[in-house]
Order: structure tokens, then sequence, then C-alpha cells
């Protein structure tokens, strides 16, 4: 079983029953419904996913200029989200834990050692209660002590600090439907109606999220897909960090219509 790493990083067995997870918020580690400490991903199977090179090539002329510089080039996402929304970017800590080589996605395996997942959400002062950003990063136990020393900073406000120069490599790109943990991260209230046997579709949607601020409900049809990527930062040669990163759809209000809902069709 996993264990779980404080922000000391000193370590702590997970709970044996399956739907407990290591949740960290304000420094303390609580139950919350993240079997197995593992990171959350888009909705299987995918619409489409790629390398960055064809996800650069595919598109061009499709995507709208503005989407297209946000999601693929290799800057500095929490640079961009407060230039873009405005504020500073804060992030909600989510967990950090210790992963098996079998948690990980294949792309983060390159990360060497014992592996820590750390996941966030990335918000803005300017509108605190939106989620734009959900962001999962792998690293090795010793790296993280090293790098992250203040674990509520975005990870390049922590690198920007110290200076550390970095080389960042875009890995793969994905386009799917958000799963129902993403759904509950971004705020997405949906119902499927062919489900829905009681006709009481909101209420029962509201009670599972274990929340009432749902803006609108919709159908699981209505919601779009949203995009996923994976990069790395190289130091020194080496691989620093792995990290997935799902964009709200919530960034079309600063971004406008992503305009790319044939994802299936290779974008």
């Amino acid at each position: 079983m996993s264990s779980c790493i404080k922000q000391q990083l000193s370590l702590q067995k997970c709970n044996k029953t399956p739907y407990i997870n290591c949740m960290i918020r304000k420094n303390v580690v609580s139950k919350a419904c993240h079997p197995k400490c593992t990171s959350i991903s888009l909705k299987k199977p995918l619409l489409w996913k790629g390398t960055a090179e064809d996800a650069v090539k595919r598109s061009e002329g499709v995507m709208s200029p503005s989407w297209r510089m946000f999601l693929m080039s290799d800057g500095s996402v929490t640079r961009h989200l407060g230039l873009l929304v405005g504020g500073q970017v804060t992030i909600e800590l989510l967990s950090t834990s210790e992963v098996r080589d079998d948690e990980v996605p294949d792309e983060a395996k390159i990360v060497e050692g014992r592996k820590v997942c750390r996941q966030v959400v990335l918000k803005s002062s300017a509108h605190p209660s939106v989620p734009l950003v959900y962001a999962s990063s792998w690293w090795s136990v010793e790296q993280m002590e090293a790098c992250l020393k203040d674990r509520q900073q975005p990870i390049w406000v922590s690198l920007s600090r110290d200076r550390t120069e970095l080389y960042r490599e875009l890995l793969t790109f994905e386009c799917g439907n958000p799963s129902d943990r993403l759904k509950n991260i971004f705020g997405l209230c949906s119902i499927n109606p062919n489900k829905d046997k009681r006709g009481k579709g909101e209420v029962v949607e509201k009670e599972r999220l274990g929340r009432d601020d749902c803006s609108s409900i919709k159908l699981d049809s209505d919601l779009k897909p949203v995009w996923g990527r994976y990069y790395v930062f190289w130091k020194g040669g080496k691989p620093l960090t792995v990290i997935y990163e799902v964009f709200s759809t919530d960034l079309e209000k600063y971004l406008g219509p992503i305009d790319v809902l044939n994802c299936e069709k290779g974008i």
C-alpha cells in the first residue's frame, strides 16, 4: 500500500480501506474519495491522444490561435494564467502521496526512484472560487524535498524563485470527456437522463457532489470535451518532474470558444 507524504515529507501509511485517500488540506490528512491516492484523468476511452508534434500540426487552422498558443506553448501555465485572468495564481493542494510504479502513467515512468504524486487545482485570486486547471506532478522523493520547499506555491513559482535552470519538453496531448472526479473539481454538474429513473436528476446530482452551488445542471451530452497535456521538466539532462494538466472550459471566458469538438477525428 502507498505511503502518505505530509508537508514535511514524513511518511504515513494510507488507510487500508480502498476508498480512503491521503488527502492533505491545510496540513491535515483527511479522508476523501480518491481511491489508492492516484491522480485524476480524463474519461476513457479518450476522444484523441497524440504527440505534441501531432497536436501542433493537426490544430493549425482548426483550433483558435489563442487556445493554440495557450495549450501548446512551452511557457509557464502559471504565468499565462496570471496574465490571462489577472490576480495572483494560487493553488488548492489536494494531495501529496507516494505511489508505486504501476500507479503512474507511462509518461511519468521516466522519473527515477521512489515516486511522489502531487495533485493541485490552480485558481486566480481575482476569481478564487473558479477552478481553472487541475494538475498532477510526479517527483522522486528527494527532488520534491529539494525543489518544493513551500508546498502551497505553484511549481513554477518555487522553481523560478530559486532560479533553477530547466528545459520543458511537451510530451503528449489528449482530448476527452471529463471524468466524474474532474466534473466535481471543475464544478461541472450533469445528469444522464437514461439513468435518472426518479426524475430528480438535479437534486441527486447536487447530493452526489455534496454541493448546491452548481450554476446550472447540464445533460452529460451537453458537456464539452476538455484538453489535457503531459510535459517533463529536465534538469542537468535528467527528468526532474512530469506534469499532467487538464484545462477547464471556464477558460473560454478569456480565450473564446475552443472550437475543437471533433477530437475523435484527430482534432
